[in-house]
């Protein structure tokens, strides 16, 4: 085989090898872009995550007022003429409302802020896509 073939196969070979190492190193770096999309998905799922932890709570009180609404209601029927236990029946009343309130208007602001957020996204992302 001639010298200059055995030189010409080593010189594309040690280009290739240039490049494709070079690829290599540049491809493991994170863009810009890529980071701030990264932390936007990461910040998303925490803040969901978080959003369920409250909500968990939430029921996990509405759970336990519930059974002592129902405990103290029992106590009512059967002293019907003590005041007091009346009276902590009410407010055991209001603040299982309350909690329930809470319940719901956790869950439409989750719901409201997801939509948002998603739709946001995809109307961003489609808007990159058309001009990148």
């Amino acid at each position: 085989m001639p010298s200059w073939i055995k030189y010409a196969t080593t010189i594309i070979s040690l280009v290739v090898a240039l490049c494709g190492g070079i690829y290599a190193m540049e491809d493991r770096y994170v863009s810009d872009k890529e980071a701030a999309e990264s932390l936007q998905n990461f910040n998303i799922k925490i803040n969901r995550d978080l959003s369920k932890i409250e909500l968990q709570i939430l029921n996990n009180q509405l759970e336990s007022i519930t059974t002592e609404y129902y405990k103290h209601k029992q106590l009512v029927k059967t002293y019907p003429e003590d005041e007091e236990l009346s009276e902590e029946l009410e407010l055991i009343k209001e603040n299982r409302q309350k909690i329930k309130l809470k319940i719901e208007n956790k869950i439409k602001i989750d719901t409201i802020e997801w939509t948002q957020k998603y739709f946001f996204n995809l109307i961003i992302n489609n808007i990159i896509k058309l001009y990148i």
